[in-house]
């Protein structure tokens, strides 16, 4: 095939040559392209075999149809012939043979990939929403086309989508796949091709320039070059499944979130927004599409957590586990918290000899969806055999290969300990538990009588003689158990150490009866990361990214503790509301990258002014809110509120530019009689007086300024 992939490029490149040199016979020349392609693309099938064959069959048919039209319109381009031509319908039957095509050989396999499709639709409304805007609408009101003109026109729309929507979900359901790769690539230079030929025929400009037929001779030319790849074989194999956002998918979809808006944006600066409706319909829906992906991936996140919690199901039950159907029992139960997600998923042991499927591959068994995962287990004659749904078993082909791994690691401790001979067992003990990242320690008194090789990389030292309760604390030790730490299991501890604290998961038990050990074995696992990964999402929740300001929701609960707190012989309570005069004004003249850099410094300059053990959040665009506590006098909240006044009259240097941020604050103080819903509205209320005043300044709560009744009070306690 590699000699035939070469002479098929040599023969397009003269032909590429003849189309650009010699004008006379261009219309030959993409009519030869065309027949070249489709001839590669039948000797491909008919010498590869490749999966879906007849989606091959599709897509060169597609290629024929395309290219009579492309001919079509060249020889038309001397003539005054009018939209629509004979090239024209012959194109729009060729966008639907060709999205079959495509559609048909980005299906995936063996089951479908719901977030793929999803991020598809969204891309797909955006791109339809261009092509509507800058082609087809124009089209359809132009009083240079006739209607059959209009009704071809709104048909190409249609079959460009249907392609559109093709090679988006071809695109996204991404194969490391050298085939997939050039037809990918030629599609989005035949789309963009016809894109600017749409353009071109619905303004009514010059006749088809010497690009016109471009997008259809690189779609032909690659994918005739496609077939001819031994990779064309598994282009319709199984793609990864990816509930995650990748760096590039997460851009795609930022770029058909933002469409919409965009070009919402280009309507307002032309002075008009005929065209609202749809706009705004497409951004509900593409903005629809992404919170569903977004749930998406929540829910797959928790099913990974959930497939973790099986792991460690299965490690605890494997500790204890003597014999083989232990370990099926120990498999069988690390199973048994998914059913609620994937259904019922059952393990049998079974001798290698006996089985007749292929490992570790999911194979169907009957017609409803059943299918069986068998994986041998490593230096056993035994297999474990999982059965149930076949969509389910895929999903969870990772955690059934790591479960078997557990099993084939416990058969061999199992079968260790059976050997004669204490030395033996204990040679071959050290080679298992070695390898393990756990560090497993053996204590008698509470003294630490062995310890595993991973304990020194934990511990940061030698353990050996060590008192268990002087080497891990309890993570809590106001709420630690009185016997601890005697009787815990899946507790946390914290490990001191000189280059910062470890924070490790024990499981204990005591096998201080079992001749073999005569003590308490402890299990710790290192879960630093994952504590400081918790900490990280807890502090993202509760804080505003741009600022590192607490959130209008904490901002929310610290009132609400507030409220709790003066439930009994008060202190002094007072809270402001701040807010930015005039901020849109530093957006539209200096662009929101310059506002969100003044937002950053103002929080700066308040933060600064305030008092250890303030709180100080933000509430909204350009609104800020702080409550200030243990205040002996009124006079202590003033001197506050004018630190504020006067670090905020000073202008933001960004850029080399000096920008006024003025603000208005408003001021309520309380001793303890009031509420703390009456003083957040009492606040706002002084917040809007100030601003009626002149703004750039602070005014206090004197029970006789007055606010709308609209106005949203800032801040809730619950």
């Amino acid at each position: 095939m590699a000699r035939l992939l070469t002479w098929y490029a040599a023969v397009v490149l003269v032909l590429a040559g003849v189309r650009v040199g010699l004008p006379a016979v261009r219309p030959e020349a993409v009519g030869a392209v065309g027949a070249i392609s489709i001839a590669a693309i039948e000797l491909g099938v008919r010498r590869l075999r490749p999966q879906r064959s007849r989606a091959w069959h599709c897509l060169a048919l597609a290629i024929g149809v395309l290219g009579v039209g492309d001919v079509l319109a060249l020889r038309e381009e001397a003539t005054t012939a009018l939209y629509p031509s004979a090239a024209d319908v012959a194109t729009v039957v060729g966008y639907l043979v060709l999205s079959v095509a495509l559609f048909w050989l980005g299906r995936p396999s063996p089951y479908r990939d719901e977030t793929s499709l999803i991020d598809a639709i969204g891309l797909t409304l955006a791109g339809s929403l261009v092509v509507w805007l800058v082609v087809i609408r124009p089209a359809v009101e132009g009083q240079h086309l006739t209607a059959s003109g209009r009704v071809t026109a709104i048909a190409a729309l249609l079959g460009y989508v249907a392609v559109l929507a093709a090679t988006v979900r071809l695109v996204l359901g991404w194969r490391r796949n050298a085939a997939v790769i050039l037809i990918c690539t030629a599609l989005v230079g035949f789309l963009a091709s016809e894109f600017f030929h749409g353009h071109q025929i619905v303004r009514a400009t010059a006749p088809l320039s010497s690009t016109t037929d471009f997008g259809f001779f690189a779609l032909a030319a690659i994918c005739g070059a496609a077939a001819l790849t031994r990779s064309m074989r598994n282009v319709a194999g199984p793609a990864a499944r990816r509930h995650s956002l990748t760096p590039w998918r997460l851009a795609l979809i930022a770029l058909g979130l933002l469409v919409a808006p965009a070009a919402l944006m280009i309507e307002a600066a032309r002075g008009r927004a005929e065209r609202g409706f749809s706009i705004a319909a497409v951004a509900a829906l593409v903005s629809f599409l992404v919170l569903l992906r977004l749930s998406m991936s929540g829910r797959a996140f928790q099913e990974r957590a959930a497939r973790e919690h099986a792991a460690r199901v299965a490690s605890q039950a494997m500790v204890s586990a003597v014999t083989l159907s232990d370990v099926v029992a120990g498999t069988r139960a690390a199973l048994r918290p998914l059913r609620a997600r994937h259904g019922a998923i059952d393990v049998a042991a079974v001798e290698r000899s006996a089985v007749t499927y292929p490992p570790d591959q999911v194979v169907a068994t009957v017609p409803d969806d059943h299918a069986e995962f068998v994986t041998p287990l490593s230096g056993s004659d035994v297999a474990l055999v999982f059965s149930g749904p076949a969509r389910k078993l895929t999903v969870l082909t990772d955690l059934l290969r790591s479960l078997a791994e557990q099993a084939a690691v416990t058969l061999q401790r199992i079968g260790l300990a059976e050997m004669a001979g204490a030395e033996e067992r204990e040679r071959y003990f050290r080679t298992l538990v070695t390898t393990s990242t756990d560090a497993i320690i053996i204590s008698r008194d509470r003294r630490v009588e062995y310890a595993t090789p991973s304990a020194e990389t934990i511990f940061g030292r030698d353990v050996l003689g060590a008192n268990f309760d002087d080497i891990v604390r309890p993570a809590d030790p106001e709420n630690a158990s009185p016997q601890w730490p005697e009787v815990v299991d899946t507790a946390e501890g914290v490990i001191r150490r000189a280059g910062g604290d470890v924070t490790v998961v024990l499981h204990r038990r005591d096998l201080t009866r079992d001749p073999t050990v005569r003590g308490v074995v402890t299990t710790l696992r290192d879960v630093t990361e994952e504590r400081e990964l918790r900490r990280d999402l807890a502090y993202r929740a509760s804080h505003d990214e741009l600022t590192g300001m607490v959130n209008a929701r904490a901002w929310g609960e610290a009132l609400t503790s507030e409220t709790d707190r003066r439930r009994g012989p008060g202190s002094a309570v007072a809270v402001i509301f701040i807010d930015i005069d005039d901020f849109k004004r530093i957006n539209d003249d200096h662009g929101h990258p310059t506002g969100d850099q003044v937002l950053a410094e103002v929080a700066h300059r308040i933060q600064q002014s305030l008092r250890s053990g303030d709180v100080a959040a933000r509430v909204g665009g350009d609104e800020f809110a702080i409550l200030l506590h243990g205040l002996p006098h009124v006079d202590d909240a003033r001197v506050v509120a004018q630190r504020i006044a006067e670090a905020l009259s000073r202008p933001v240097r960004v850029d080399e530019r000096e920008i006024e941020a003025n603000a208005s604050i408003g001021l309520a103080y309380s001793e303890g009689q009031e509420r703390i819903e009456s003083l957040v509205r009492q606040a706002d209320t002084a917040l809007y007086a100030a601003k009626e005043q002149g703004k750039g300044r602070w005014t206090e709560f004197d029970g006789t300024q007055w606010a709308p009744s609209s106005r949203a009070v800032r801040g809730s306690t619950g």
